[in-house]
Parts: structure tokens; C-alpha cells; sequence
């Protein structure tokens, strides 16, 4: 039997709570996960007139650099009404001193 990839598994769970909290948020129509996707978005959050596109990372332990992700970020062209955004999750317990969500939103 295959064994789970632990760091899969908490990102996948810190996508699933982000979920969870834009389907609570006013004004939110729609809240769409893309589920096994290797492409620039983890997230689409749809209003009313615009949408959000996000892309979620987390960190545990150690300090990752997210250059090449915000440069893909930067580097995907979507429709004029819609947002890009990473959200960075950092643990209590990473050796940063950032501390939860981290949001950066990009053009």
C-alpha cells in the first residue's frame, strides 16, 4: 500500500478551509476547487460581476521561497474581471516569523 504524502494532505486541507470560508463570505455566488490540479489556480471564488482566481500554498516547517509561483501568477493572463490572489498559509509552528493567511493579490 502506497503511503500518503503528509505535506499533500495539509495543503490539501488548508484548501478545503479556505473553501469552506469564502462559501460563508456575503456576496459570494460560487466557490469552485480544483481538485488534482497542477495548473495556476487551486481556488476560482465567483461574485456577482467578478471573479477571484487563488492559488493556496502552506507552509509547515521550514521557509520556502514562492518566486516561480508568483511569477506564473503574474504570467497568466485571465479576463479583465477577474482577480489573482496566492494565499500563503503559515503554521505556528514554521520557522517564520509569519504566523496564518498571508494574501498578496497581483494584476
Amino acid at each position: 500500500m502506497k503511503k500518503k504524502n503528509n505535506n499533500k494532505i495539509y495543503g490539501l486541507n488548508k484548501e478545503r478551509q479556505l473553501k469552506r470560508f469564502f462559501e460563508k463570505e456575503p456576496g459570494v455566488l460560487f466557490v469552485s476547487r480544483s481538485r488534482g490540479s497542477f495548473g495556476a489556480f487551486d481556488l476560482q471564488v465567483y461574485f456577482e460581476d467578478n471573479q477571484l482566481l487563488i492559488s493556496i500554498k502552506s507552509v509547515r516547517k521550514k521557509y520556502v521561497s514562492f518566486k516561480k509561483e508568483i511569477a506564473k501568477l503574474k504570467a497568466t493572463k485571465v479576463p479583465t474581471y477577474c482577480k489573482k490572489a496566492l494565499y500563503v498559509y503559515y503554521s505556528p509552528k514554521a520557522k517564520s516569523e509569519r504566523r496564518g493567511w498571508i494574501v498578496e493579490y497581483y494584476e
